[in-house]
């Protein structure tokens, strides 16, 4: 997908978004900003300097599926595009693993709440028992990453919700991308 004008572009791939987001995540030495993903009690740090370097791609990537139009979002339209293609069927760990990044990324972005009481009313969503399957140990607890991921696609996809912060997303898509000229023009 072309940002723009010599700008980076990201193809939707769950292998090409999961291993563009793997190269967001902040090191020992880096400053952080986390966002939860998919699994709850699970948050992910990234790069505070790459996230604000790539916050326009992201934007532009949200663009693409469509959740710049919408309040509140489903967890499964985060697989969709616009045109109605699925770009993540959720069919393998690395799937799943692309998705559950991407959700914590835009959080940490500011894109969605995915905080503690959105994790909440999801956990109430899916249910008591369903809950299992989002912890930090349901893939150990079911034992078999297939059953896993049919349970994740069968019980969770469609029952994890999210606020979206349209206008953040906004003022993403018309920033400059070039950090260091934003800071020197203030």
């Amino acid at each position: 997908m072309r940002v723009g004008k010599n700008e980076k572009t990201v193809k939707l791939e769950p292998k090409i978004i999961r291993e563009y987001l793997l190269s967001l995540l902040a090191s020992e030495n880096s400053c952080q900003v986390a966002g939860y993903g998919i699994l709850i009690n699970t948050r992910i740090g990234f790069d505070e300097e790459k996230l604000l370097k790539n916050k326009k791609i992201i934007a532009r990537i949200i663009q693409r599926i469509g959740l710049d139009e919408k309040r509140l979002i489903p967890l499964s339209s985060l697989t969709i595009l616009k045109n109605g293609d699925v770009w993540n069927k959720i069919d393998t760990i690395e799937d799943f693993q692309a998705l559950d990044l991407f959700v914590a990324c835009l959080d940490a972005c500011g894109f969605i709440y995915n905080g503690l009481d959105t994790i909440q009313r999801n956990i109430n969503l899916v249910g008591e028992v369903n809950s299992v399957i989002i912890s930090g140990n349901g893939r150990t607890l079911v034992g078999d990453d297939n059953e896993w991921l049919t349970a994740i696609r069968q019980c969770v996809i469609g029952a994890m919700y999210y606020t979206v912060n349209i206008d953040n997303i906004k003022e993403s898509l018309n920033t400059d991308m070039n950090v260091e000229t934003n800071k020197k023009s203030k």
